[in-house]
């Protein structure tokens, strides 16, 4: 692979970026411990994104176009009563990687099957761990069995530390109450 940042910083770049995600989720465990003693905890709804829809008919490279518009990196992908997600790397893998015209293939094509869900009150922490268990970077949310949303890894680091200082002055407050 090639980059613009040279072979040996481009590697160096991604190990980083590896770091920072393995950091911030045993962040996240750390700061969710309260959920085991009935404290608060974060939540997936805090720090999901709203889903964005497209037709199983639509060319890759529309998706695409979406994705950036809504600066995210995944859109579900309706195909009849089933819904499947395409990500960046389902695109980076299954077109880019086998130089196919994005123009031409459909995203029920290349969307990925089955979906991994959470629900929206859960825990951030059971997010974290449904990503490592099944080796994916987004779960879908739900609540009441219908869709409200994505929460991505990238959304969790996007995250952890506005939700670490506002748990941190929670937290802070709550002693203050003890104390005084």
């Amino acid at each position: 692979m090639h980059s613009i940042l040279g072979p040996k910083k481009c590697l160096h770049f991604f190990g980083f970026h590896f770091f920072l995600y393995f950091l911030s989720i045993n962040f996240i465990s750390f700061l969710s411990h309260k959920c085991r003693f009935g404290g608060g905890c974060m939540r997936v709804g805090e720090v999901m994104h709203h889903a964005v829809y497209v037709p199983s008919s639509v060319a890759v490279a529309a998706a695409v176009r979406v994705m950036e518009r809504e600066n995210i990196d995944s859109v579900l992908v309706r195909h009849g009563s089933t819904i499947g997600i395409l990500t960046e790397h389902d695109v980076l893998r299954k077109v880019v990687a086998r130089n196919l015209d994005a123009s031409h293939v459909l995203a029920a094509d290349i969307m990925s099957l089955p979906l991994h869900t959470i629900g929206r009150d859960d825990p951030v922490e059971e997010a974290s761990d449904l990503m490592v268990k099944h080796r994916i970077r987004r779960l879908v949310v739900v609540e009441n069995s219908l869709i409200v949303g994505v929460i991505s890894a990238a959304c969790i680091a996007q995250n952890i530390r506005y939700l670490a200082a506002s748990r941190l002055i929670s937290s802070e407050s709550t002693l203050g109450e003890f104390a005084g």
